[in-house]
């Protein structure tokens, strides 16, 4: 690439992980088919008036993450660091599933401050929100930035849905 060239700017920001979740019968849909790679929207958890018995947040491995960048052009990170998030719910909790934009800062090392994506994943139960968080190398957030988060959630309005703000 010569200096005139420029990189085209990416549509999204790349992922480190995707959803997953399993119903109470067994069956579980994701965030990109396992086979083609494609999208699934988020709508489509809902569609099936199914209990959720688990959420998963997964890695992506090479070979995955190359599926889904041919199918979709979304770009997947793929870090040895990184390990699955997963929460058992109990029945009738409402999930909480969120991908969150935040600042890192990084003056100290001269650097400027980088958007990243938190992976946020917990439920609701007995009035008692229970979650856990990891930036997009695997490691944990700390509970008081998870807990600004994820304060006042409306069950109505913001549990269970993916939100991204850079």
């Amino acid at each position: 690439m010569n200096a005139t060239e420029q990189l085209a700017p990416l549509k999204t920001s790349p992922l480190s992980y995707f959803w997953a979740i399993e119903y109470f019968d067994g069956t579980t849909i994701s965030q990109f088919h396992p086979s083609t790679g494609q999208e699934i929207p988020w709508s489509r958890v809902h569609s099936k008036n199914k209990k959720i018995r688990r959420a998963f947040w997964f890695p992506f491995t090479e070979t995955f993450a190359k599926k889904v960048l041919a199918a979709s052009g979304q770009i997947c990170l793929v870090l040895p660091s990184q390990a699955k998030l997963e929460v058992e719910l109990p029945p009738g909790a409402p999930l909480i599933l969120k991908r969150k934009g935040f600042l890192k800062l990084g003056f100290s090392a001269g650097l400027s401050p980088l958007t990243q994506r938190a992976y946020v994943l917990g439920f609701i139960f007995n009035g008692e929100t229970h979650v856990m968080a990891r930036d997009a190398v695997g490691k944990p957030i700390d509970a008081e930035r998870v807990a600004g988060w994820v304060r006042g959630l409306s069950v109505a309005d913001e549990v269970g849905a993916i939100e991204e703000k850079n």
